[in-house]
């Protein structure tokens, strides 16, 4: 008996705990793909100025901030993309970047729009600054060719932007601690992004579903919640109290579901990973709520249903992400579908 409390509450809790810590990790690696760099995000009101429309011809980005780091080498800034144009018609940006004060411009550049139809978070890299610990700069993007054909916009989501510092590999490694400092700075600062914070969570849900499937939270913390929510706001509708009870009662597939609204309407960045690990805890706590294959079916129908009212919005990339929801869904399903039905067959068949 103790040892299958040790098991239970001690062995594989652990053990999920120590997945969600190398998940998280390998995604930092993966979102930051350059080991040797670290992004700090700066939130929109570093920004000074932020065009709210879509980016033409003349209109500028610009963004003032305090370099925490030596070896500033990248400022990354979120955008939106529309319609790709042609190669030759694509809009080109102007990127350039100086210390505060200064007259002179440390680096200027062209690029062109398109680029970011492939990278959203686009990075506009320049020289190295050995020494820009504690000295404040400021950066410009402008759009030179511009128009409602080929433009794209900056993302209102935050971080406004990002810059990223260099460190040496003998650096690094010469000093254990310098290396360690280096590592918590990267993982702390890579949490601070939405999508890899998003991501970290999504790879703690099965330390957390484990717990809360296999506790009295459900029972005597998330229900009581709900009764002491719907007392609050002083409605008493028998209809509006089973729903509640209902959301309590599958909070573990509400919470999921929550997750993947997050991911198609806030998120930018795509997580093959994400997209594995949500259905299939779907598939393991649907199994465990007893339900069938028409749970995943409904779910799968209701993101192919948001499809066509995204696009009324011009949200294409949004669209996307539903359509993809609605598949891994649909999939889910199907694998339920036909579990179900080799059942019945071999019910049919003992008969």
């Amino acid at each position: 008996m103790k040892k299958l409390k040790i098991n239970k509450w001690f062995i594989k809790p652990l053990f999920l705990l120590l997945l969600w810590g190398i998940l998280t990790t390998w995604y930092i690696a993966k979102y930051d793909t350059a080991l040797s760099v670290i992004s700090i995000p700066y939130f929109r009101s570093n920004l000074i100025e932020a065009p709210k429309e879509k980016i033409i011809k003349g209109d500028k980005i610009s963004g003032k901030f305090k370099a925490s780091e030596n070896g500033l080498g990248i400022i990354s800034v979120k955008f939106i993309t529309y319609n790709r144009p042609k190669f030759t018609d694509e809009d080109e940006l102007l990127f350039r970047i100086k210390e505060e004060n200064n007259k002179d411009w440390h680096y200027e550049s062209k690029y062109k729009n398109g680029l970011m139809y492939d990278v959203p978070h686009y990075p506009f890299g320049f020289p190295v600054i050995q020494n820009s610990k504690n000295k404040t700069y400021i950066f410009e993007v402008i759009s030179t060719k511009g128009n409602s054909k080929n433009t794209v916009s900056l993302s209102k989501r935050e971080p406004g932007f990002e810059a990223k510092y260099k460190f040496s590999k003998n650096e690094l490694l010469s000093d254990k601690w310098v290396f360690l400092d280096f590592g918590i700075k990267k993982i702390g600062y890579s949490l601070f992004t939405p999508d890899v914070l998003y991501a970290s969570l999504v790879f703690l849900l099965p330390l957390l579903f484990y717990i809360l499937w296999n506790s009295t939270i459900k029972k005597y913390v998330i229900a009581p919640l709900s009764n002491k929510a719907l007392k609050f706001t002083g409605l008493d509708i028998p209809t509006l109290k089973n729903l509640l009870k209902d959301f309590a009662y599958f909070a573990i597939l509400n919470i999921l579901i929550i997750f993947v609204l997050i991911d198609v309407f806030y998120l930018q960045l795509i997580s093959d990973l994400v997209y594995i690990i949500i259905p299939i805890l779907w598939g393991i706590y649907t199994k465990k709520y007893k339900l069938d294959s028409r749970a995943s079916f409904a779910v799968g129908l209701f993101f192919i249903a948001l499809c066509p009212i995204i696009l009324i919005f011009n949200q294409t990339f949004t669209a996307e992400k539903s359509a993809s929801w609605a598949f891994m869904f649909l999939i889910v399903g199907t694998i339920q579908a036909l579990i179900e039905l080799r059942k019945e067959e071999v019910a049919i068949i003992k008969k």
